[in-house]
């Protein structure tokens, strides 16, 4: 007997999709690259110990498409909320779970934080989008708005903002990860 698959011997995923309640539409991507994870940002700059900013230059840099964190901090520059990044080292401590001061976090705002910027920095890279990443996106800026976030200490999250932020936080991480446009 031939043991040669065929397509119908295709193995269906019995992983459940964790976000099959949106709509196909929200889902649809538009084009561009693979978005990039928060540790692939994470190495992708200047300033962090193991960092490939020479990697890049020796690619040609950001005029070749080899673009790291401060190249996009620098020019147009990312706020989060309302608080404006300003440092490379900042950005990394986001990207890594710390606070502004470099200090391990538990706040979830500093979670949302660095896959908010990780989501910032793949559009500007020109990543696929879709309307639910979109969507994520104005959505974080608007609760560290509300909560005042300053990157450093505790930021106060109402019932309904401390709510939403695990979900945007899984929905950006699976943006991040390319899981969630399709």
């Amino acid at each position: 007997a031939d043991a040669t698959p065929t397509p119908t011997d295709a193995v269906t995923s019995t992983t459940p999709d964790p976000f099959a309640e949106f709509p196909a539409e929200a889902r649809a991507a538009d084009g561009g690259g693979d978005p990039r994870p928060t540790s692939y940002w994470a190495v992708w700059n200047a300033c962090a110990p193991d960092n490939r900013a020479a990697e890049a230059a020796a690619n040609g840099g950001r005029a070749a498409g080899w673009l790291l964190l401060e190249d996009v901090l620098a020019d147009p520059g990312i706020q989060l909320g309302d608080r404006l990044l300003a440092t490379c080292e900042e950005g990394l401590a986001y990207l890594e779970g710390r606070s502004a001061a470099g200090q391990p976090s538990t706040d979830p705002a500093i979670a949302l934080a660095g896959q908010l910027l990780a989501a910032e920095l793949n559009l500007t890279a020109g990543a696929e989008s879709c309307p639910l990443a979109e969507e994520s996106v104005v959505g974080s800026h608007l609760i560290l708005s509300t909560a005042n976030f300053d990157g450093v200490s505790p930021s106060p999250l109402d019932a309904e903002a401390g709510g939403a932020v695990p979900r945007l936080v899984e929905l950006l991480t699976a943006y991040n990860s390319g899981d969630l446009c399709r």
